[in-house]
């Protein structure tokens, strides 16, 4: 957040340089790639065993939902209003709780995986239950 803010004042101010923008991008972006994982082994901490992959999806679900419907609400009420500072600080705070296509993808790789790995394990449970009947 501060590093928002920080981004932020530096638009409003008008002192904002292309340096800036690659140095608070680049820090916003370490920090976001701690994020995933620490919501994910709280996710384990707080659900059941058998649960956590559906609470995985159900995450991954409303993470991906919210910053593609966030921005574009965003947008869908600024597109009217003419070009200033105000709006360009709207948009990129929204770009900011946004995710990017590469993430967005990752994110699913890595459900869809889970997802394949549970049905394989569903697989072969169902398999050694008919080898006994």
């Amino acid at each position: 957040m501060l590093l928002a803010f920080s981004f932020a004042l530096l638009v409003q101010t008008g002192l904002i340089q292309v340096w800036h923008i690659f140095l608070l991008s680049f820090l916003i972006g370490s920090i976001a790639a701690f994020e995933l994982p620490v919501q994910l082994a709280f996710l384990g901490d707080v659900t059941e065993t058998k649960h956590i992959s559906a609470a995985v999806s159900l995450n991954n679900l409303i993470r991906q939902a919210s910053r593609t419907v966030g921005p574009a609400a965003r947008w869908q009420k600024d597109k009217l209003r003419p070009l200033g500072i105000k709006r360009a600080t709207r948009l990129i705070e929204a770009a900011e709780n946004s995710v990017g296509v590469r993430e967005g993808l990752r994110a699913a790789e890595t459900n869809l995986k889970m997802l394949l790995a549970e049905y394989d394990m569903k697989k072969r449970q169902l398999e050694e239950i008919m080898v006994l009947v």
